[in-house]
């Protein structure tokens, strides 16, 4: 099972992430989504990629779709940039934090032997996502074929 999972908004736009923050990334986002009542055909497929993200952790990333209106580039912006906002508030969570709040269709986020989750690392996924959807991700570093986000030295080029 891989650590490292693709975010891809096309052929052209995407990077890495590490699968612990993007499992992570992926509930916060679903718990806002249906905090919030949306019921889209974009937002229906946006689920479905962030489920994937869970339940097959280390295996599927992200599709972020790419064919959206502006205003559902907004609204997609606006939910990661809330998910950011709110794991950057926790700090950090325990193993137990994640167990009682972190899963998906009884597939719990597996965290590959963390003590600790620091969340300002999976807000950066969150960010650089962001970034991708505003066109803003700037090519990855000399050398390397693109960036990762999510863990301790991140973000980097790989």
């Amino acid at each position: 099972m891989s650590k490292t999972v693709a975010v891809v908004l096309d052929d052209d736009h995407w990077f890495w992430a590490y699968d612990v923050s993007l499992a992570i990334l992926a509930v916060e986002v679903i718990q806002l989504v249906e905090a919030a009542g949306l019921n889209e055909s974009w937002v229906d497929d946006l689920l479905d990629g962030l489920r994937r993200a869970v339940i097959v952790q280390g295996t599927y990333g992200l599709h972020v779709p790419a064919d959206m209106t502006e205003a559902q580039r907004e609204r997609l912006q606006a939910l990661f940039i809330e998910a950011a906002q709110r794991l950057r508030a926790r700090g950090s969570m325990t193993p137990e934090q994640v167990a009682r709040g972190y899963e998906v269709d009884g597939h719990r986020v597996f965290l590959r032997g963390a003590s600790t989750i620091d969340t300002s690392q999976v807000a950066e996924v969150a960010d650089a996502i962001v970034d991708l959807v505003r066109g803003q991700l700037p090519p990855s570093p000399p050398g390397t074929h693109a960036w990762f986000y999510g863990t301790d030295g991140t973000p980097c080029g790989l």
